[in-house]
């Protein structure tokens, strides 16, 4: 074992030498890493912990004279006294990425459903459809056991209607939108 060690410690001295640039660059690596663990762990006094609140009360003190005053400050000085009118949360007790539905309803537009697409020249019927569908604008989705997609400003889940069209299936990166018999797909930009 004392070999494998002495072959290790030659290989390690073999490098230093090799380079003196390097070894001067650890060096100062292991100094500046030393300073760093005598000031981190053997620091006389630990960093009191700070508590604040939306909800606290700032009281004046009466008597300056008494009251403690912080390091950096000159005595006389009157220091506002500050005390929480109730505790602090320290858990979660919602869940800060769920979506409430009921909360944020989608956005009330005027009833497009009404407003039918002038046929073009051609007549076919499909055609017509997909330009009338080439003015909404897939903005994003939200794909999870109850799938959203924002489409042009507004929030629509499965079976919803937009411009007369109706939310067929919502996906990662595309929609699907069905209207007379004809499926259009709108993809994500």
């Amino acid at each position: 074992m004392s070999v494998s060690r002495r072959g290790k410690w030659a290989t390690i001295q073999a490098h230093l030498r090799a380079d003196p640039r390097k070894t001067g660059a650890l060096a100062v690596l292991i100094v500046a890493m030393v300073i760093m663990y005598v000031r981190v762990f053997w620091k006389s006094s630990s960093p009191e912990d700070a508590e604040a609140s939306a909800a606290a009360v700032v009281e004046e003190q009466q008597d300056p004279q008494t009251a403690p005053v912080p390091a950096g400050l000159a005595t006389g000085v009157s220091v506002p006294r500050v005390t929480l009118a109730q505790p602090l949360p320290r858990e979660l007790t919602r869940n800060p990425f769920a979506v409430d539905l009921e909360r944020f309803p989608p956005a009330e537009g005027p009833d497009d459903s009404s407003e039918e697409p002038p046929e073009p020249a051609g007549g076919d019927p499909g055609e017509a459809i997909r330009e009338a569908a080439g003015e909404l604008v897939l903005q994003s989705t939200i794909y999870s056991d109850q799938p959203l997609a924002c489409i042009s400003g507004q929030v629509l889940r499965r079976g919803q209607e937009i411009a007369g069209f109706v939310v067929k299936s919502i996906e990662p990166t595309r929609v699907v939108l069905w209207r007379d018999g004809t499926e259009v797909v709108l993809n994500l930009k």
